[in-house]
């Protein structure tokens, strides 16, 4: 299934951190893809919001993954913005999809490791596509894939 969505400020965005926090489940993955700055990590940030999980939520550019033990699951924050130079290095990359089994996965920056996903057996699989709109600048486009 996909949806397609304007947003033209936090609530919106918000409303979509609301069906993904609806649909989260054990060994999901949720792939964050879009430009720096369109709001990606504000809107997982949203979806732990409405879980009421209380941490502290920030894009984990530098250290790649942070982990929160919440709710009787693992939530996993991946963001491999800065791994490009990883693509050849496949055990390093096996490493992280083992963090990722079973466990509740928000992946920003997702291409580097998106095809060890698909061969993982996952409950549920989101592709989040998140852009700048090309009419008016403050507004993101969005448009979410179910699989």
């Amino acid at each position: 299934m996909q949806q397609q969505f304007l947003i033209k400020n936090l609530v919106d965005l918000k409303k979509i951190a609301y069906l993904i926090a609806n649909s989260i489940k054990p060994n999901s993955y949720f792939l964050f893809f879009g430009k720096i700055g369109v709001g990606k990590t504000q809107l997982i940030k949203f979806v732990f919001e409405i879980l009421q999980i209380k941490k502290i939520i920030f894009s984990p550019s530098f250290i790649i993954l942070h982990q929160i033990k919440a709710k009787n699951l693992i939530f996993n924050h991946f963001d491999f913005y800065r791994l490009d130079q990883l693509r050849n290095n496949d055990q390093e990359l096996n490493l992280y999809v083992e963090y990722m089994i079973d466990n509740v996965n928000f992946i920003e920056w997702p291409k580097i490791i998106e095809t060890k996903i698909l061969k993982i057996n996952y409950n549920l699989k989101v592709k989040i596509y998140l852009d700048f709109n090309s009419s008016n600048p403050e507004f993101r486009n969005c448009k979410i894939i179910w699989e």
